[in-house]
């Protein structure tokens, strides 16, 4: 009986630990967590780019100029209502 305890303790014990240390039920975790996270955005994400912010900006106009299927399209909600949403820096900066 000693023995049979012992060996559930110990795979018990291994799962748990290839859980945790698993990048992929880490993330899970993580992900999970974020739902109930506060603001409009769980999975948003944020990147600090080694260039100006201008410069940044400039390479998104280009980029959306090359390439129009990039383009912010416009939305309904109701078939005879459509409107485009604004693509510009809001006032607090996001």
């Amino acid at each position: 009986m000693r023995k049979y305890q012992i060996l559930i303790a110990t795979i018990l014990l291994a799962i748990s630990g290839i859980l945790i240390f698993s990048n992929t039920a880490r993330y899970e975790l993580t992900k999970r967590i974020n739902i109930i996270s506060a603001g409009s955005y769980a999975f948003s994400e944020s990147y600090e780019f080694p260039y100006s912010e201008a410069r940044v900006i400039k390479a998104i106009e280009n980029f959306k100029e090359k390439n129009p299927k990039y383009q912010v399209p416009e939305v309904s909600i109701f078939s005879n209502n459509s409107f485009k949403l604004e693509d510009s820096k809001s006032e607090n900066g996001l």
